[in-house]
């Protein structure tokens, strides 16, 4: 049971920030940036400019504008063990 748990947890993408339902997402083969984001439940009203992902041993910051209005980036493949966060729009 233990070795499964364990398992387990390299099956996931994990997302925070400003997103609906931030938490855990089942990784999925082929699973890609905007499928998570999605899975989460989308952007909040909250949500500011950028996305950084960790990609294994790689940071990438990302404009979510582009996102908008072009959304090749969210094709970005993700694999087990990424994590994802959305920040926060600054009102000052």
């Amino acid at each position: 049971m233990r070795n499964e748990i364990q398992r387990d947890d390299f099956q996931i993408v994990r997302i925070t920030g400003e997103v609906h339902r931030p938490g855990r997402v089942m990784w999925q083969n082929g699973m890609t940036l905007g499928a998570v984001i999605e899975a989460s439940g989308g952007f909040t009203g909250f949500a500011g400019n950028f996305v950084w992902t960790t990609q294994q041993t790689n940071i990438v910051k990302l404009n979510r504008s582009k996102y908008l209005e072009e959304p090749m980036w969210a094709e970005m493949p993700v694999i087990p063990g990424d994590s994802v966060q959305v920040n926060r729009v600054c009102n000052y």
